[in-house]
């Protein structure tokens, strides 16, 4: 009976390590989903939260830190497009500036676009690889 009760907790505790670790992939696939913002600061905030995101399994870890990387040279380049905008603006306006910081910028937000496309395929194929393994539980597939 003893024998019985320790092999039904065993079960038990393993079920409901299956259950967290579905429930943080679903935790950190919803993240994913909403980390982009038109509003570049909010967007920062959120790729920044997404590296501190404390998750507690290698695969989740595995598909934030891929993700992560990318979200965050997609963001730099946003950020130094931006940053090349609005320093255009001000040279077009007669405002001081300075055309090589200009193009230093936009060197800048070509170099991430570049890493960007390097690190979209890890990210997307571990983000699609966690989709499929715990399908059941967002309500997708089987």
């Amino acid at each position: 009976m003893t024998r019985a009760l320790i092999i039904l907790g065993a079960l038990a505790l393993v079920a409901c390590d299956g259950d967290s670790e579905r429930n943080e992939a679903n935790l950190l696939l919803t993240r994913l989903e909403a980390i982009r913002s038109d509003d570049l600061g909010q967007w920062r905030r959120k790729v920044d939260s997404l590296e501190a995101m404390p998750l507690e399994f290698e695969g989740n870890q595995d598909v934030r830190d891929k993700c992560h990387a990318m979200h965050d040279a997609l963001l730099r380049a946003e950020e130094a497009t931006e940053e090349a905008r609005r320093m255009m603006d001000r040279l077009e306006a007669g405002e001081e500036g300075d055309p090589a910081t200009v193009a230093e910028a936009l060197a800048r937000s070509e170099a991430a676009i570049a890493e960007t496309r390097s690190l979209r395929e890890p990210c997307e194929n571990a983000k699609a690889e966690l989709k499929t393994r715990f399908a059941s539980g967002r309500g997708e597939g089987s």
